[in-house]
């Protein structure tokens, strides 16, 4: 190779050299980015800290009597010595959560509705958590109190799911498993029962990309939309433009944890928002904050 090829040769090098740092560079900046900032879809919550710390967490098998209405069934050994801080996301999925904290003989038993925006919330240090996710519109088959008014509240388990426990001490979640097993209520079931039209709703957003509007949906499911509506906010409290809504935040919440690369502008297309701008004003209404400044607060920046 003569002169002029051993520089060419070299300075391709170097170019090929600079890229594969500055890749490199990028892929570790954002591996610190995605353990620090760790979006669970399954709790459906963002935690600030890398998930050694937040405890062990368990997907337990849930009973098949009860799978057509329980979305996860979950159990934590928390191994964090203090407090921890999480932002709790705005989800259509009422839960019942039973924990014991540090110096605590029994359970505290709560049941979470469903919540229309997100929240901070710094828990106190628990020993042992037990976490039950209904499926969206699942709780109506278990009380036939108003879906609405538990909205962004959290009761006493025994308030709105009096028999659950049956009496008996909660020594662990086939306690309040059995006790839902016993209280579903037949009434709720029927072919074109709001329940029914709720999930046939929902299966249809998940399965659509880009806009989706709710008159169509209704078309397809054979309603009206002002029936539609109804059967939405009986079953879950919220109504179907909230649903698509969500759906469409928790998508771009996924492929920002699993595909690091990819810049804001590409989630926003794939997630089904206009442009950019219509996902950060969604952002700012949901989580009261824009997307990177999400991230940021969770970074302390």
């Amino acid at each position: 190779m003569n002169a002029l090829g051993t520089q060419i040769s070299l300075y391709l090098e170097n170019i090929i050299s600079a890229q594969s740092a500055v890749s490199a560079c990028k892929k570790s900046s954002n591996s610190i980015f995605s353990a620090m900032n760790i979006y669970d879809p399954k709790l459906h919550e963002i935690w600030p800290e890398a998930k050694e710390r937040q405890g062990r967490k368990m997907v337990l098998p849930i009973p098949a009597h009860l799978e057509a209405f329980i979305e996860g069934y979950f159990e934590i050994n928390h191994q964090e010595q203090a407090g921890r801080i999480s932002m709790i996301l705005p989800d259509l999925s009422p839960h019942i959560i039973a924990y014991k904290c540090e110096g605590e003989d029994e359970y505290r038993l709560s049941l979470v509705g469903p919540r229309s925006s997100a929240i901070i919330v710094n828990r106190r240090p628990r020993l042992h958590t037990l976490i039950i996710r209904f499926k969206p519109s699942a709780l109506s088959f278990f009380t036939s109190e108003n879906i609405q008014a538990l909205k962004d509240k959290s009761f006493p388990l025994e308030e709105v799911l009096c028999s659950i426990t049956g009496g008996h001490p909660l020594s662990n979640g086939q306690v309040i498993l059995g006790g839902l097993g016993r209280s579903i209520r037949k009434e709720a079931f029927g072919k074109n029962s709001p329940h029914q039209l709720a999930r046939a709703f929902l299966g249809l957003v998940k399965a659509e990309k880009g806009p989706f509007k709710v008159k169509e949906a209704a078309k397809r499911l054979g309603c009206s939309d002002r029936y539609l509506r109804k059967a939405l906010s009986e079953t879950t409290g919220m109504g179907p433009l909230f649903a698509i809504r969500l759906e469409r935040l928790k998508h771009s919440l996924i492929l920002r944890q699993v595909h690091t690369h990819y810049n804001w502008s590409d989630i926003a297309h794939l997630s089904g928002y206009y442009d950019h701008a219509h996902m950060v004003e969604e952002y700012q209404a949901l989580l009261h904050r824009a997307p990177t400044q999400l991230f940021r607060f969770f970074q302390g920046g």
